[in-house]
């Protein structure tokens, strides 16, 4: 072999034309050493499992010996290694950013000083040399001391001449008249050398440094320097609790396994693989609590949670054997949820004591590390009345979920200050809290059982969004629970025992990744660029031409002539109408009243659950009893008793022979003859793990809707829809969305649109809207969106308009067939209005609407063109053309 020509391949990276180094084991991906970092960074990846390229090969014996003592030490030493690359190495590259530009801060300001002390060093170089040439102090001396000596020579000779007087007295007179001697008085000079105020020590430290360092600690990157919301949440992955009923409380133990306690009692702690490690079932099940917050884990990873005495009790990390960390001396003092502070290592328990109907107390009491009281804080009655969830803030607030009377969140200061309460958005518009936990941003996120929605609130209690509203797989979420590591929202489900897990933050990008980036692209833009394949699975809408619709001149007349909307006293609020190509935002005040045509009492039944239309005079309805044909002239024309009546559901149909197909008692689907004599079987209950709950027979293909229920032991309930054929054999089943998880709660009503759209009403809050192939277009869940919704009848008209019954405010919705919304149909019969079932009659375009009461009110809301001259009802076209559409569904529906 010619080893000169011979072709080495080079690893590249998968993300970027660079050389490859690292391998991402849970991915699978090859990385280069700049990626990699990215990779762990990317809160979406954060907990990936990375290692050197090299370990992928490990091939023989004596390597997969090495290889698996090196995993036993990697999986012992797991949360410290995915703290350094997670946590760590992101720290570092933020921090390292920070403190090169202040080293660059600091030599710009240091060349300032340094060139001002250079100066003032200058001048007081010059003073100091002036004053040592000015004064020269040994000259001086030296001068001084000449002059002295002089002085005494001078003394001494005229002493000497003094003295001599005596002896001759006339020669010493006549030598003063000669010579004159004048005393000379001198002042002797005995200055010191001293340094002036202007020259002492401290005055030339000042002058020269002006320069001060303040002590601030150890550096640290605050978690709003990085985290930013994602626009919209995005599922990471979603588990299932094997033997959970229910997942109503969660504590994360490590980034993959988690705490669940259920309402049976059950403590159960799981993995992302839905693996048991263990499973406790002292926790306390009292009815008044079961649902609570009665667990939490502290730094040390030891689980802390009620038990069946009320004694608070701490199992080891090891899942040892739990042992008594509180004991509740007091009996009437009962713990009913409990947390623990990372921030402060303590325990707070909420308290609550009922001494009689009207004395109630509540108290948040504080513990140390070593279960000792720290702190009793009281509040009265009217604060909180049933704690059910505490937390505590970034910022030292206790924060309660109130599922009581109060239907609050009631947040205080440390000390007990109450700060606010959060009672709904909009504010007052009513909350029922369940499971809360705050993120790094000091947010607050509350579980709201009203809406099923999870809302977000900023530290001062102002709403900021809805994080889910009634998120697919969950469908009703309970529970909450933060991950401080990776930075995801773990959420479970009341309705069954499912937990899904959500990124809502991401990480921004430190200024090396921008660089990095814009190389990355550069050099991709460089390379050339592969055809693209339009991916099935996306979002893209394909459209294709449907070779099924036949237009005729009559069906063009009256697409052209489309029936107008006798808007109501609607109450539309804002939405988003578009006709053509303009978009308005419409205000309803001043519209038109819809027509009351007429109000009909059906004798036999207590109230009108559903209604099917047979003709212009005859219609089935049922109560929870009872299922009659009503004929407008004759009253009862027959009634059957073996048949399932169950409230808010609608458990019966008509087909286009007149037949009625209905669920029986045994949970059957049968066929009632025109003639009403004969009874048979069209699906017969083969499964039973899965009942009939609603169904509808569909003009357009023949087929029958069945909505259908499942409950199991231990795994909540779950429904689905199901097609059968005019024979009655299964061709379709519609129960999840794109990324698998259940789309349905509580079926209750059925129907299809003119376009084939399949649309449940969902007793749990939303009407979810499929298309004909099943998959997941939007649920709407009131307007405006998570504003809540109780929907009960669903029907669809000749514009492709949706109408459902909302119980909660006992109103009428009007949508598109895009689920936007367009107004309300309110009316008020005998001062009460409580729609529960709709039927929409296309042969005069009137509803159907029928009451709480034995009432069905029969209304007039669009009318027919005029200038249809020739009798024949209005149809539209078959793809449900409509002059209201709405280009910006977001903006009404959510579509998660």
């Amino acid at each position: 072999m010619d080893t000169a020509r011979a072709q080495y391949r080079v690893h590249q990276c998968s993300k970027c034309p660079g050389d490859t180094g690292y391998y991402c084991v849970s991915c699978p991906c090859d990385l280069c050493p700049r990626c990699k970092e990215g990779h762990l960074n990317d809160l979406k990846t954060i907990d990936h499992d990375v290692v050197k390229h090299n370990e992928k090969y490990w091939g023989n014996v004596e390597v997969l010996c090495t290889r698996s003592a090196y995993q036993g030490k990697r999986q012992q030493h797991k949360e410290t290694i995915h703290t350094i690359k997670s946590e760590t190495l992101f720290y570092r590259s933020v921090l390292r950013t920070g403190i090169i530009a202040d080293i660059n801060t600091c030599h710009k300001k240091f060349s300032l000083f340094q060139l001002e002390m250079n100066a003032k060093a200058k001048r007081l170089k010059e003073r100091l040399d002036n004053i040592r040439c000015d004064v020269d102090f040994k000259h001086r001396c030296r001068k001084q001391r000449k002059d002295v000596h002089g002085y005494i020579a001078s003394i001494q000779i005229y002493l000497d001449r003094y003295e001599k007087s005596a002896i001759r007295p006339l020669q010493f007179l006549s030598s003063i008249k000669t010579t004159h001697v004048t005393p000379k008085h001198r002042t002797l000079h005995n200055s010191q050398m001293s340094m002036t105020e202007s020259l002492n020590k401290v005055a030339v430290l000042e002058s020269l440094i002006k320069i001060k360092c303040t002590e601030r600690g150890d550096r640290s990157v605050g978690e709003d320097h990085f985290l930013k919301p994602l626009p919209k949440p995005e599922l990471h992955h979603s588990l299932t609790v094997r033997g959970a009923d229910g997942c109503y409380h969660i504590s994360c133990f490590t980034t993959d396994q988690v705490f669940v306690s259920d309402k049976e009692g059950n403590l159960i702690l799981t993995n992302t693989k839905e693996d048991i490690f263990c499973h406790l079932k002292d926790i306390c099940s009292d009815d008044s609590i079961k649902c609570n917050g009665l667990h939490t884990v502290n730094n040390e990873n030891e689980l802390i949670y009620i038990d069946g005495n009320y004694n608070i009790k701490k199992q080891p990390r090891n899942q040892g054997k739990p042992h008594i960390f509180i004991t509740t001396t007091d009996s009437i003092w009962e713990p009913q949820c409990v947390y623990w502070s990372p921030s402060t290592g303590d325990l707070l328990v909420a308290q609550y004591k009922r001494e009689s109907a009207k004395n109630e107390k509540v108290q948040v009491v504080r513990y140390n590390q070593t279960g000792q009281e720290k702190q009793a804080i009281q509040h009265k009655p009217d604060l909180y009345s049933k704690p059910s969830y505490i937390t505590e803030n970034n910022n030292g607030d206790i924060i309660v979920s109130d599922y009581g009377l109060s239907g609050a969140v009631v947040v205080t200061e440390r000390g007990g200050r109450h700060r606010f309460s959060y009672t709904g958005h909009p504010s007052g518009s009513g909350l029922r809290p369940r499971g809360i936990c705050t993120d790094a941003l000091s947010h607050i996120i509350v579980c709201d059982g009203r809406t099923y929605t999870v809302q977000m609130i900023n530290k001062d209690g102002q709403f900021l969004s809805h994080i889910l509203v009634r998120p697919a797989g969950i469908l009703q979420p309970y529970s909450l629970n933060y991950d401080v590591n990776t930075h995801r929202l773990w959420v479970g489900s009341e309705y069954n025992n499912k937990i899904c897990v959500y990124r809502y933050l991401a990480r921004q990008k430190t200024i090396s990744e921008h660089l990095f980036d814009k190389r990355t692209h550069a050099s991709e833009d460089e390379m050339p660029k592969p055809s693209r394949a339009i991916d099935p699975n996306s979002t893209h809408v394909i459209l294709k031409p449907l070779h099924d619709i036949k237009y005729t001149e009559t069906s063009q007349k009256d697409k052209e002539c489309l029936q107008k909307v006798m808007t109501s006293d609607h109450r539309l609020h804002e939405s988003r109408i578009v006709t053509g190509e303009c978009q308005a935002t419409v205000d309803a005040k001043g519209l038109e009243s819809q027509t009351l045509h007429r109000s009909i009492r059906i004798s036999g039944v207590e109230n009108c659950n559903h209604i099917s239309f047979v003709t212009l005079d005859q219609m089935w309805v049922n109560d929870r009893r009872n299922l009659i044909l009503w004929n407008t002239d004759g009253g009862i024309l027959h009634r059957l008793i073996d048949v399932y009546c169950g409230s808010n559901q609608g458990s019966h149909t008509v087909n286009s022979e007149g037949e009625l197909i209905y669920i029986d008692r045994n949970y059957n689907i049968n066929k009632l003859s025109n003639n009403r004599q004969i009874v048979s079987v069209l699906v017969k209950r083969k499964n039973f793990k899965w009942l009939p709950r609603c169904v509808y027979w569909s003009s357009r293909t023949g087929d029958t809707l069945v909505g259908m229920f499942s409950v199991h032991k231990n795994k909540g309930m779950y429904s689905k829809i199901t097609r059968f054929n005019k024979n009655g054999h299964w061709t379709q089943t519609i129960r999840r969305d794109s990324s698998n998880q259940d789309i349905y709660s509580e079926p209750s009503y059925i129907t299809e649109n003119n376009n084939r759209d399949v649309i449940m009403s969902d007793w749990s809050g939303a009407v979810v809207v499929t298309d004909h192939q099943g998959r997941h277009r939007f649920s709407y869940t009131g307007h405006p969106p998570g504003s809540g919704l109780k929907a009960c009848g669903v029907c669809t008209d000749a514009l492709s308009q949706i109408l459902v019954c909302d119980r909660r405010t006992d109103t009428v919705h009007i949508l598109n067939r895009d689920g936007c919304f367009l107004s309300l149909l309110t009316t008020q019969i005998d001062g009460v209005f409580k729609p529960c079932s709709l039927c929409y009659d296309y042969s005069t375009h009137r509803l159907l609407v029928g009451l709480e009461s034995n009432k069905v009110c029969e209304y007039e809301y669009i009318t027919e063109p005029k200038d249809l001259s020739d009798g024949r009802p209005f149809n539209t076209d078959r793809n449900g053309s409509s002059n209201s559409t709405c280009s910006d569904v977001s903006m009404c529906v959510d579509n998660s």
